[in-house]
């Protein structure tokens, strides 16, 4: 086997992001993106998607990508955006990954992991996000386990955990 180097792969502003797989055809998963305003990377960034055996994949990098998906603002996506596009693309027995990374600045670099999968009805979410430092630094930002859509913890809160 031959690995050839990616360079600037986690060089600054440079971010990456890669989803799926995503049942259905590319033109379908980017109407249920756009009707819930969702983006992979800020305006004018462009994204690319191929078709596998498994579904849809998409993929974006640029300094206008954040590993995660963004609104139309160039903001985070609200939480229920996000799953209301993933609740309306995911099959039973399917498992999306939306995950990618960005860089803040050269020392820094944030990696975000969503993973959704469908459970009978039940649609299923974890996330994580982690700031990785040069030096070899690793600060856990957030952890959320896997839960149901709209599920709350034993008092009836949010089961999110916000670390560090």
């Amino acid at each position: 086997m031959i690995l050839q180097e990616v360079q600037n792969f986690d060089n600054y502003p440079d971010g990456r992001l890669r989803a799926g797989p995503f049942p259905g055809a590319p033109d379908q998963i980017a109407r249920h993106l756009e009707r819930h305003d969702l983006h992979i990377g800020a305006l004018g960034e462009k994204g690319m998607c191929s078709r596998t055996i498994m579904g849809t994949m998409i993929s974006a990098a640029g300094a206008g990508v954040n590993g995660y998906l963004l609104d139309g603002e160039g903001l985070e996506a609200a939480s229920s955006d996000i799953e209301a596009f993933l609740d309306a693309v995911i099959r039973i027995g399917t498992t999306v990954t939306i995950e990618g990374h960005h860089c803040p600045d050269d020392m820094r670099m944030v990696r975000s992991v969503l993973r959704a999968w469908r459970s009978g009805r039940e649609l299923l979410i974890s996330t994580e996000r982690v700031l990785h430092t040069r030096d070899g630094g690793r600060v856990d930002l957030m952890r959320q386990p896997p839960m149901p859509l709209g599920g709350t913890g034993p008092e009836g809160t949010p089961q999110l955990s916000l670390v560090g």
